[in-house]
């Protein structure tokens, strides 16, 4: 008594809600100026420029990505070969599959 707690069907309704209306976003690694490149969400300045600092860090940041990328790729391309149970690639974590 005195409690607000929804009922187990509207947690299901909330739970389909958020499945069924979920939008895809932008992919976290992007080249450059392509479609999927997200800088113009960084801080510019009042001339709208963004800073050259963080146009590098932006860069250094999807270097990094790439690399960690590879590392995932090598170990999902060798798990096949590793005993049981260390056989099983980790692909939630590779950044090609992720998104912003």
């Amino acid at each position: 008594p005195g409690d607000l707690v929804a009922s187990k069907q509207a947690a299901i309704n909330q739970a389909c809600l958020v499945a069924f209306t979920a939008l895809r976003m932008p992919p976290l690694l992007a080249e450059p100026g392509s479609e999927n490149d997200w800088t113009h969400m960084l801080l510019s300045d009042a001339s709208g420029q963004l800073a050259a600092e963080l146009r590098e860090m932006y860069a250094d940041f999807q270097r990094e990505l790439r690399e960690f990328e590879a590392r995932c790729d090598e170990f999902n391309n060798a798990a096949a070969t590793k005993p049981f149970p260390h056989c099983w690639g980790l692909y939630t974590v590779n950044p090609r599959w992720l998104e912003i």
